[in-house]
């Protein structure tokens, strides 16, 4: 086995890469069959590996904390203070803000669980012990976002 560099440094904070079917097609340049994305956490982008090897940007927030594809295309995304939706054409919509500027929290880290919901946990700024929480994005009926949970406190 042997780790190999894919790209040129281009991330503050880079991390989170993601596989996925449902992304990439030869018409945008990006490995047919699949495509790999990660986040720039702290730049707030998610970047899409092409196939020549160049990479996109797409800002999505402050934050990018952390994103999983979309059974429907597309993905999720944990933005700074909750959630956005990436269509499979590239268009974002930022979901309501679950939290105020004030609040000192940010998602930081997240997964989806076999029924697709995705659970992202967030961090105190500050790094303040017990001040985060752990939420729970379900998919909606129609391919969309559904319910939003506090799961942990």
């Amino acid at each position: 086995m042997r780790a190999e560099q894919v790209t040129d440094p281009i991330t503050y904070h880079g991390e989170g890469p993601v596989w996925a079917a449902s992304w990439g097609s030869a018409a945008e340049g990006v490995t047919a069959g699949g495509g790999l994305r990660w986040v720039d956490m702290l730049a707030g982008d998610v970047l899409s590996l092409r196939a020549d090897g160049t990479v996109d940007r797409t800002r999505v927030g402050d934050v990018a904390a952390a994103l999983r594809p979309r059974a429907g295309g597309g993905a999720v995304v944990a933005v700074e203070r909750g959630f956005a939706l990436i269509s499979p054409e590239g268009e974002l919509t930022t979901l309501p803000e679950l939290w105020g500027a004030d609040a000192g929290i940010r998602m930081n880290e997240g997964g989806c669980d076999p029924d697709g919901r995705f659970h992202c946990g967030t961090m105190a700024y500050a790094k303040t012990p017990g001040a985060a929480n752990l939420y729970r994005l379900a998919p909606g009926p129609d391919g969309g976002a559904g319910e939003v949970d506090v799961v942990l406190t």
